[in-house]
């Protein structure tokens, strides 16, 4: 009598788990595009308020260990 409520409930417990499995990974991959847009809107931002994307473009580029050598 007793067995078949643990058989039924390991099911629902599976399903729970799977659920919050799939909530975690779209809150994560959502976390990080949010994330990533407000970088972009404060870059875009910075470059209208400054007026000189070229310059901030530079700056970024100093900052991240991408600067490409300059020709002479």
């Amino acid at each position: 009598m007793g067995g078949d409520d643990r058989e039924g409930n390991s099911g629902g417990a599976a399903l729970m788990f799977v659920v919050s499995l799939v909530v975690w990974i779209v809150s994560f991959i959502l976390i990080r595009t949010l994330s990533r847009y407000r970088e972009f809107a404060a870059d875009r931002g910075a470059a209208v308020i400054t007026g000189q994307p070229s310059q901030l473009i530079s700056a970024l580029k100093k900052i991240s260990g991408f600067e490409c050598p300059r020709k002479t």
